[in-house]
């Protein structure tokens, strides 16, 4: 179980996929939009297992692919309407990276995992575990971006960090070189780990 945990951590899309790093540049340079594409990311991974592994007995083999896209596709346009209409400022922080939260679910191996024996709870749970390290991840790479960038934090200005402020932080550069410090750390935790528990 906790070597099932590592790989969760460290096979983590936003660690491993080139794909990953579109949100970390576009939504990381303040930590409410990081938080609203990791909930994002969260629900639609959470929503698609559990509804595709609800429908997996009636879905022909020739159908699984079409009903994973289409339904990653649907919980993410809600999720998009649902964020417009309660959270509009995290919405417009996020802009049309909202809409790439589908691909990004729907290249982690967790999107269709539920057609197979899984039950829905093991779905429910691994699709929580997921969404939550993508989360935590995203807003890290922000928290880090947003204090050492603008010297503020979730829109608190911090006014003693002003003079010390490193403006390639809030360009792609400084998303990149966030990215690299956490995935390299993360890493390094995971090897140490698997050391351990060998």
């Amino acid at each position: 179980m906790a070597e099932k945990k590592t790989n969760i951590l460290r096979d983590n899309p936003l660690m491993i996929l080139l794909l990953g790093a579109c949100p970390a540049l576009a939504a990381t340079t303040d930590v409410r939009a990081a938080a609203g594409m990791g909930v994002m990311v969260l629900a639609v991974l959470l929503l698609s297992g559990v509804i595709v592994s609800l429908l997996r007995s009636r879905i022909a083999a020739e159908s699984v692919v079409p009903t994973c896209i289409l339904t990653v596709a649907g919980c993410t346009s809600v999720m998009q309407m649902i964020q417009e209409a309660f959270l509009p400022s995290v919405y417009n922080m996020i802009g049309i990276y909202g809409a790439i939260v589908a691909v990004i679910v729907l290249t982690n191996r967790f999107a269709c995992e539920a057609v197979d024996e899984q039950s829905v709870s093991e779905t429910a749970k691994a699709a929580v575990t997921t969404g939550l390290y993508f989360l935590v991840i995203l807003v890290v790479v922000a928290a880090i971006r947003q204090v050492l960038g603008s010297a503020s934090l979730a829109g608190l200005s911090l006014s003693f960090l002003e003079e010390y402020k490193i403006a390639a932080m809030v360009k792609a550069p400084g998303a990149y070189i966030v990215l690299a410090i956490v995935a390299a750390v993360i890493g390094k935790v995971s090897m140490k780990k698997e050391k351990e528990e060998k």
